[in-house]
């Protein structure tokens, strides 16, 4: 029986997609980067790549936002932005609380039962700037972040320093995230059973194993009161 929820945040609980725009409006803004629909393609094919070694370990979080400013601002000849970009592309996702769908509800149908804590790499301060804007930091017990907790996922002791943190077995505790590597693989490597995230209907790889699949987050509430 579960008594506890670690929840990954971005593009579980936030539209990374949604805040992510806005953010980087606001960095080509302060860049002098004329922002368009052509702007966003381009930063997602240097952001999803680096998300994904992030994931397998290859690279830590703030390698990847360094790089991604570095790479860039260098496609828009604007390599001397570089630091600017980094720095007003973080401050304005601070600033932006766009949420999954039925996020809210969801919330607050499982706050009734679990104690909820956000397992999530990023930075602690944007990470709770952006919960509260949102209205959700009240749900939370608790809030693990990787340049808090001082690993990332999918290594294994970030999660076991969050089990630590929340003085709860590991049997008793679910991962609900959209990362087959950092959630899935790296919740079961520490005894943590893990629901996958999925809304976008992907096909599961043979390689994970999660516990649940979900594509909306009312169905984790309804899988969870049965």
């Amino acid at each position: 029986m579960y008594t506890a929820i670690f929840l990954d945040l971005d593009d579980t609980i936030f539209s990374f997609e949604k805040c992510g725009r806005a953010a980087l409006k606001a960095a080509c803004a302060a860049c002098r980067i004329p922002y368009g629909e052509e702007v966003f393609a381009v930063f997602q094919r240097i952001d999803d790549p680096l998300w994904d070694r992030q994931k397998k370990g290859e690279l830590s979080v703030s390698q990847v936002l360094e790089i991604r400013a570095c790479q860039f601002t260098s496609a828009f000849d604007r390599p001397e932005m570089n630091g600017l970009f980094r720095d007003s592309f973080t401050e304005n996702l601070s600033l932006q609380a766009e949420t999954e769908p039925f996020a809210l509800d969801a919330l607050h149908r499982l706050s009734q039962t679990f104690r909820i804590y956000a397992a999530s790499n990023g930075i602690l301060k944007m990470q709770t700037a952006r919960l509260k804007k949102a209205g959700l930091l009240d749900f939370f017990s608790g809030l693990y972040v990787s340049d808090d907790i001082g690993y990332e996922k999918p290594d294994a002791r970030f999660f076991s320093e969050c089990i630590k943190r929340c003085g709860t077995p590991a049997r008793e505790i679910l991962m609900v995230g959209d990362s087959l590597t950092a959630d899935v693989a790296g919740a079961a490597r520490s005894g943590i059973d893990c629901c996958w995230y999925n809304p976008r209907r992907q096909k599961l790889p043979r390689d994970y194993t999660p516990k649940y699949v979900i594509q909306n987050l009312l169905q984790l509430c309804e899988l969870l009161e049965k």
